[in-house]
């Protein structure tokens, strides 16, 4: 039986087609090939990418700087740790990628 494009419209009820006719096909995946996103890891960043990554984390400590600067110190537990937080790991990402820089990954 063959479908067209009026089969599949909202016009009707829907019993003019049979559900079974329209089942995926068969396909399994190839688990003999290396899935290629389980090889990308961090290491495999570029040059480029690294600068980019520095740059951007660099800008986000200047807004979190910026943002100290504008509403003062913290009165709160819970906004001392979220700067502190914050501060850590962009300050420890930033560190780490230039580092990396550095040593000419």
């Amino acid at each position: 039986m063959t479908h067209d494009r009026h089969d599949l419209t909202s016009e009707g009820d829907g019993a003019d087609w049979d559900a079974a006719e329209w089942e995926r096909p068969d396909w399994t995946p190839d688990w003999s090939q290396p899935d290629r996103d389980a090889q990308i890891t961090d290491a495999a960043l570029t040059q480029g990418e690294l600068w980019f990554r520095l740059v951007f984390l660099l800008f986000c400590l200047g807004l979190l700087a910026f943002t100290l600067w504008y509403r003062g110190l913290p009165r709160g537990v819970a906004q001392l740790e979220l700067i502190a937080v914050a501060g850590l790991f962009f300050g420890g990402a930033a560190g780490g990628t230039a580092l990396r820089l550095l040593r000419g990954r």
